[in-house]
């Protein structure tokens, strides 16, 4: 009997335990025992890669000399003269920490005069923009000279699209635009309130703005000065001690 008892106690036992693992390896199988990690993980890569294009895009975009920063001669011709604003810039692209970007995007010439061949454009096109690289590489040269980190610059050649917003929309103009925004640039407009003439009672209104609600409105714009001076005078009356 006693040997009956302890092989079914240890039967029972072994199952159990048998049992259990298996409830939980189907457990593991039919749920994700590494949520809400794993989910998070995801999202938040999603959500930084999408920042990261936005930052890359907007870094070359900052290391981008334009059409614009270079001068015109005095038949309006495009030239590889940089201005004044574009040597700013280039200084900027130099100093930047901790260590310059060596590699300057420069914008294809689109500013070429509209009287141009278009069987000559192309050809045209690149010769200013091998001079103006040209030109770019002397000034930096120039501004790196004396410094202990040398920079081996890289001048590429591409052809973005100025970023901004049309200052029609800033102003909250009527303009139509294709897609979709928010018009919140007309949402908080409206007219600042004009301030009228401001005068101050004299006599019982002075009184009675220092005691009373009726005899402070005394003092506005608009009440009479014998309102004032009676609500004063109630004001006075009542704060004066009885007659023994």
């Amino acid at each position: 009997m006693k040997g009956f008892m302890r092989t079914t106690a240890a039967g029972l036992c072994l199952g159990a335990g048998t049992i259990s693992l298996v409830g939980c390896t189907q457990y593991r199988a039919h749920v994700d025992p590494c949520w809400p990690e794993r989910y998070n993980f995801e999202t938040s890569q999603v959500v930084k890669t999408t920042f990261d294009q936005q930052a890359a895009n907007g870094h070359v975009l900052d290391q981008t000399i334009w059409n614009w920063d270079f001068e015109r001669d005095e038949k309006g011709n495009p030239t590889d003269k940089l201005t004044v604003g574009a040597q700013e810039r280039i200084k900027y692209i130099v100093r930047r920490r901790p260590v310059p970007d060596g590699r300057v995007y420069l914008q294809t010439a689109n500013d070429l005069p509209p009287n141009v061949d278009l069987g000559m454009f192309p050809a045209k096109r690149q010769e200013i923009d091998t001079a103006r690289i040209a030109a770019v590489q002397k000034t930096l040269a120039a501004y790196m000279a004396g410094r202990s980190t040398p920079v081996a610059w890289e001048v590429a050649v591409h052809d973005p699209a100025p970023v901004g917003l049309p200052a029609t929309v800033v102003g909250g103009g009527n303009v139509n635009v294709t897609g979709s925004y928010q018009r919140l640039s007309t949402n908080f407009q409206g007219v600042l309130g004009t301030v009228t003439g401001f005068q101050v009672g004299s006599g019982g209104g002075g009184a009675g703005g220092g005691g009373s609600v009726g005899g402070g409105s005394a003092s506005q714009q608009g009440q009479g000065q014998g309102q004032g001076q009676g609500s004063g005078a109630q004001q006075q009356g009542a704060g004066a001690p009885p007659n023994q």
